[in-house]
């Protein structure tokens, strides 16, 4: 817990009037950050994707912030049933410094079909140096190739190794069994992706009405001996609608999912702090003011202070219920507007002098005006 308030001073702006606005000067903060390194070796992961050629072409700043210039491949498996020339998205993905190659999906086979048909491409397509491949949805973001890293790095990739994590949800489980949920990221050594390649044509007649993930791990179970190592810290985050309880609660997430779909987030835009400070990516820290920073998602406020166990996940998404408790629990109760005043991040910008200027906004209810945070990070 710091000393220091993290609100100082308010302005107040008439957005209907043209007047100059006095700009007051920074009060700095000095905050302790885990570093980075300056540059991560990531030759050794190859990554999988089954996606069409729009939701590829709108992933790529999502894709730059984790995938660029470090080394590690991305395989496309494009399903379009009409598939144009793939050179136009080759040259984006190849600006945005991202090793990427694109082959077209089979046609005659089911969708869940084709995404488990993606670990044979990237068995296909791996280099020499190949050591994890690693099978995710076109929504599966990173935050830190380092850490993910060193995740794998716990196993020896010269062994079969099945490596993910459950849903949060234990209704997901209980529906789609015992396995690693794909949009948290399933990563294979390359020595298991030569069992099922040994093993395809029978694993691929397994599946024609299962998951993608579900048909991967049938065929692993039935053409070899490895079984699922866990890691939790992969997450899927099968949570609808306002995930603030997740990402408030401290964690570090080695992938999160869902950011397009089940809830609206924009990663590549939050990520940018990571320019400044390294591995502060949803960092919290607790001010005097009663108020929380969990940097690059929120700046909560706590009219009536903070007497309750910030260690636990607040429980703010859709049906919060007891099918959590395994993954997240134990679960607080979610707080009520007059207990809990929030700014969530709205936008970010690295500026010319290398600083990260984010954006957070708290909207005004029942007639109120809109409240926008503006803090800047430097090294």
């Amino acid at each position: 817990m710091l000393d220091e308030p993290l609100f100082t001073r308010s302005q107040s702006v008439n957005l209907q009037v043209c007047n100059e606005i006095e700009h007051y000067p920074c009060e700095p903060l000095t905050l302790k950050v885990s570093t980075a390194p300056p540059y991560t070796d990531a030759s050794g992961l190859m990554f999988g994707v089954s996606t069409t050629l729009k939701r590829l072409e709108d992933s790529i700043p999502q894709f730059q912030r984790w995938l660029s210039n470090n080394g590690a491949m991305l395989l496309v498996l494009v399903v379009d049933h009409m598939v144009p020339s793939l050179e136009e998205i080759e040259a984006k993905l190849e600006k945005a410094g991202i090793i990427a190659t694109l082959v077209k999906a089979n046609p005659n086979i089911m969708s869940a079909q084709q995404h488990f048909s993606i670990v044979e491409e990237l068995y296909n397509h791996k280099r020499p140096d190949t050591k994890w491949m690693g099978i995710i949805d076109d929504d599966t973001f990173f935050p830190s190739i380092p850490n993910l890293l060193a995740t794998l790095a716990k196993y020896d990739h010269n062994q079969p190794h099945y490596i993910g994590a459950l849903s949060e949800d234990w209704n997901a489980v209980r529906l789609f069994g015992f396995m690693a949920f794909g949009g948290g990221g399933i990563f294979l050594s390359t020595p298991l992706t030569e069992q099922i390649h040994n093993g395809y044509g029978e694993c691929l007649q397994m599946g024609e009405r299962m998951e993608g993930d579900v048909i991967l791990r049938d065929c692993i179970y039935a053409k070899t001996r490895t079984k699922l190592s866990l890691e939790p810290d992969f997450h899927q985050i099968d949570l609808e609608h306002d995930v603030s309880g997740f990402y408030e609660s401290g964690v570090f997430p080695l992938s999160i999912h869902h950011y397009k779909s089940w809830y609206q987030m924009l990663p590549e835009k939050m990520h940018l702090v990571a320019e400044v400070c390294g591995e502060c990516f949803l960092q919290r820290w607790q001010f005097a003011d009663n108020t929380l920073l969990t940097n690059a998602y929120s700046a909560v406020h706590y009219p009536l202070g903070i007497d309750f166990d910030t260690e636990l996940v607040e429980g703010t998404w859709a049906h919060p219920n007891h099918e959590y408790d395994f993954s997240l629990g134990p679960l607080r109760p979610a707080m009520t507007p007059e207990k809990k005043v929030s700014w969530k991040f709205l936008d970010a910008e690295v500026r010319d002098d290398g600083a990260v200027k984010q954006l957070y906004v708290h909207r005004g209810m029942k007639g109120k005006e809109d409240e926008v945070l503006e803090l800047v990070w430097t090294k």
